[in-house]
């Protein structure tokens, strides 16, 4: 914001940086959220479009969050890398202009596919007779049903373009970014040039980003298919 401000103007990657923190901000208070829900009143949480508008909501931010990932990846490797084709040369030239339009439309495809959620794949069970221990009385204990088979489809199907996306664009960069490497260590410059050492930086950093992305969206779906306890250590590792 201040770099905004002082150019009087915002950056192409500066706006994507935004959009891609203010959806994991929003992820993060929203899981707060939900885990204050569920221990705090978890008849409420429980009621069919209270469970549904949660998972609509949470599958909507990270749908966001990772399109806004592949964009950011492929900026980066579209300014960064070094390619003759006339395709990959007029794509260098317009994809500034492009960027806002594409935030804008992965945007509008996360809330799409996320709506797909609401139905079909949840199913709130209420069981009265679950007996206290402490007392002679009796408390309700809800269950979740969850139908793995739609979860796994509608879930492949919406990470699937973006996670083939960010796979090419983040091993293109990463070749790219290698092979400028080699060539600036035969010529003069040594290991300890600073541009050397931001290409040596750049290259772990998206293979490190390529890794979590992967872990992450395997964790979303061990999350979302309640296959462990609500209470257990691996529902909260994931």
């Amino acid at each position: 914001a201040a770099e905004w401000i002082q150019n009087k103007a915002v950056s192409t990657s500066g706006r994507i940086l935004v959009s891609l923190g203010i959806s994991r901000l929003a992820l993060q208070i929203f899981m707060m959220l939900e885990i204050t829900m569920h221990s705090a009143a978890p008849r409420v949480y429980r009621e069919d479009r209270i469970y549904n508008a949660f998972r609509v909501s949470f599958m909507f931010l990270n749908y966001c969050s990772l399109w806004f990932s592949v964009w950011l990846s492929f900026f980066y490797f579209v300014k960064t890398a070094n390619f003759s084709c006339s395709l990959f040369l007029k794509l260098k030239w317009r994809i500034s202009g492009l960027m806002p339009w594409l935030l804008c439309l992965s945007t509008f495809i996360s809330l799409s596919y996320s709506m797909l959620f609401c139905s079909g794949i949840y199913t709130v069970y209420c069981n009265s007779s679950v007996p206290v221990s402490s007392s002679n009385s009796t408390k309700k204990k809800f269950f979740t049903k969850t139908n793995v088979v739609n979860l796994a489809l509608l879930y492949n199907l919406g990470i699937f373009i973006p996670l083939i996306m960010f796979i090419l664009a983040a091993t293109l960069l990463i070749v790219s970014l290698k092979r400028h490497t080699i060539r600036m260590k035969s010529s003069a410059t040594g290991s300890g040039d600073p541009s050397m050492q931001a290409h040596v930086g750049a290259i772990r950093a998206t293979t490190y980003f390529l890794i979590l992305y992967i872990v992450n969206a395997v964790a979303v779906f061990l999350y979302m298919s309640n296959i462990f306890n609500d209470n257990s250590s691996w529902n909260s590792l994931c």
